[in-house]
């Protein structure tokens, strides 16, 4: 019996137990900030990382442009960072700036969770027909 390959099928792996939807990351990268705040500054790179091990879980066949997706969106939140760091150094620009600091730094973060999310859906839709339908047949 010959097996056949579908290139945009998600690969089982030994994580695909822990694998969520990527909305319901995305929604929980939203509203976790606004009831606990992260040590650490985790509220700009978890989520990053999160996503990225949900693909690998999931086997996501689009892994690597998430991983390039999340990479560079992490140096952009880190650009920003030195940026407004040296903007705010000058004579009472970090009052000034620190409001739209915050709101640039969300908007990149949530810029690249979108498109990640965006990237991941297809695959995960795969994985949960794929997932269900094995268990079902057990």
């Amino acid at each position: 019996m010959e097996s056949y390959n579908i290139i945009d099928e998600p690969k089982p792996s030994w994580g695909s137990t822990f694998v969520l939807d990527p909305i319901a990351i995305l929604f929980l990268c939203i509203f976790i900030p606004v009831l606990w705040s992260p040590p650490l500054a985790a509220t700009y790179w978890f989520p990053l990382v999160w996503m990225v091990a949900n693909g690998i879980f999931m086997g996501s066949p689009t892994i690597k442009k998430e991983l390039l997706i999340a990479v560079l969106g992490g140096l952009t939140l880190l650009g920003l960072l030195i940026g407004f760091g040296a903007i705010a150094k000058q004579d009472g620009m970090g009052v000034m700036v620190f409001p739209y600091f915050r709101i640039l730094l969300k908007a990149a973060l949530f810029l690249c969770l979108y498109y990640i999310a965006f990237i991941q859906s297809g695959p995960y839709a795969l994985h949960q027909y794929i997932y269900t339908q094995g268990q079902s047949n057990e």
